[in-house]
């Protein structure tokens, strides 16, 4: 089975349509998306119809937490500092989402689990004992080895930084953001072979121009949403 595993696009359709555009080429079985279709950039509402028509989701962390602001359960002073630290989409959440896409988010799992040609597979946002929130970062190790171990390949999310670990003869893997990149490295998925097991990562290049005038637009001043999108390297 050739499977294509993204993660993070927190709203950014120019990247999303471009890895829609690189992937017309490619032959796969299944996308398997790792969470955080909200949070940050404005057009999770459309990439949430596309995605699903084709793509395995997993829900995020900002998922959830657009879900919990949906169902009012966050005060006034919790929303304004989430404005603050993530964007506006957390103030105008209502204008820019369906409640289609809202039901689709509410019937995600945050880890998605299968074997197939003698493997197993986890896929999580987070992490395999910390699936929602969870982080592993390229220079972190895990407190337990052993629930990683019982599966042969890890995909993780949620940290926005590519990865390949070796915890044993577990291979955990993270495809990077697809909307948002940390590492200096560029927006990214990757394809995996479960026949042959091989993975490749692959980079999105999108036109990063036209989502900062979008910035100037809905978060003008809020520098970190135009920085993180030019960052070269990660010390």
């Amino acid at each position: 089975m050739k499977i294509i595993v993204c993660s993070d696009i927190h709203g950014n359709k120019y990247a999303f349509d471009a890895f829609l555009e690189s992937i017309e080429k490619i032959s796969y079985d299944k996308i398997v998306f790792c969470g955080d279709v909200f949070g940050y950039y404005y057009y999770a509402d459309e990439i949430a119809k596309k995605m699903q028509e084709s793509f395995v989701c997993l829900l995020g962390n900002h998922d959830k937490m657009l879900l919990d602001a949906w169902d009012n359960k966050y005060s006034e002073e919790i929303l304004f500092s989430l404005v603050e630290k993530y964007g506006s989409v957390y103030s105008t959440f209502r204008d820019i989402i369906s409640s289609d896409t809202i039901c689709f988010l509410r019937s995600l799992d945050s880890k998605y689990i299968i074997e197939c040609n003698g493997l197993k597979l986890g896929f999580f946002h987070g992490t395999p004992d910390d699936p929602l929130d969870g982080r592993l970062y390229p220079n972190m190790f895990p407190a337990d080895y052993g629930i990683y171990n019982q599966f042969n390949y890890v995909f993780l999310g949620h940290t926005h930084h590519k990865m390949v670990r070796y915890f044993g003869e577990t291979t955990v893997l993270n495809p990077g953001s697809l909307g948002q990149q940390r590492d200096g490295k560029g927006c990214s998925y990757l394809i995996f072979d479960s026949v042959k097991e091989e993975f490749e990562f692959k980079s999105v290049d999108f036109d990063r121009e036209k989502l900062v005038r979008d910035i100037r637009v809905y978060d003008n001043g809020m520098e970190k949403l135009v920085e993180v999108l030019f960052r070269e390297s990660v010390k």
